[in-house]
């Protein structure tokens, strides 16, 4: 089994042509695990640390199943670890541009 994002996404389009459309979601996990970093990049802050902390959750879940479904994958774990670094991240940013709104308005 292996853990690279374009060949799990190409597998799930794949099926998905073939008709298995419960698929779908599948391909929706792999999108928002492996590619929605990337496209958050051209989004201003703070909306891109609000959407980054919002998607590591479905992403985190998707990735913990497939990394630890049978024998532990090393890629799986270092992705999981970086969407941990970017929740820390991105709670980091939401929480000082709260802070300084509310600055602003006092």
């Amino acid at each position: 089994m292996t853990l690279y994002g374009y060949e799990l996404l190409a597998g799930y389009v794949s099926d998905v042509r073939a008709g298995q459309t419960d698929k779908i979601i599948a391909v929706a996990f792999v999108l928002i695990a492996f590619f929605s970093p990337v496209a958050t990049m051209w989004v201003r802050e703070p909306l891109r640390s609000g959407a980054q902390f919002l998607l590591t959750f479905p992403a985190c879940y998707f990735l913990g199943i497939m990394t630890f479904f049978a024998k532990p994958l090393y890629g799986g774990m270092l992705a999981l670890s970086c969407w941990a670094v970017l929740l820390k991240l991105s709670s980091d940013t939401l929480w000082a541009s709260f802070r300084a709104r509310k600055r602003r308005t006092s």
